[in-house]
């Protein structure tokens, strides 16, 4: 007889659905309290903008936009493109912040599934549990709990 399984959450063995359920949470937030709007930052976090505007292109953007934080993101925008290495542990952190709040898996299992890094012990200095500590920052100051 076959298993059923009643979480998708745990059926999911990519870890896609838990992105999804990431998003969903705080777009419905962005949409839904108009005191919210910052919560785009959490997304910016995610899914960060490589792409940057020309200064034209951006003011033209900002003057159509609706509310102060579109004009400010817009804004932001423009210019150089930004420094630093490119943070490529992002969406394995939601995956991994997810499954480990909602299935209760280890950290543990939680880094031999979703890590990309070659360590045999995924301590401070591992790059999944540094996005993740950053994760839990950002969405702790905007009162987010996935538990």
């Amino acid at each position: 007889m076959p298993r059923v399984v009643t979480n998708p959450l745990a059926a999911d063995a990519t870890g896609n659905y838990a992105v999804e359920m990431f998003v969903d949470e705080i777009e419905w937030h962005i949409e839904n309290d108009p005191a919210q709007r910052s919560f785009a930052e959490v997304l910016d976090w995610a899914y960060p903008r490589s792409r940057k505007l020309s200064y034209e292109e951006a003011n033209r953007r900002a003057l159509e936009a609706k509310t102060l934080h579109e004009c400010h993101s817009i804004l932001r925008q423009a210019g150089k493109g930004s420094r630093g290495r490119v943070a490529k542990q992002r969406i394995p952190a939601i995956k991994a912040l997810i499954y480990h709040e909602q299935l209760k898996w280890t950290w543990a299992k939680v880094a031999k599934v979703f890590c990309a890094c070659e360590k045999k012990k995924h301590d401070a200095n591992c790059p999944l549990r540094s996005e993740v500590v950053q994760l839990k920052r950002l969405l702790r100051k905007y009162g987010v709990s996935f538990r």
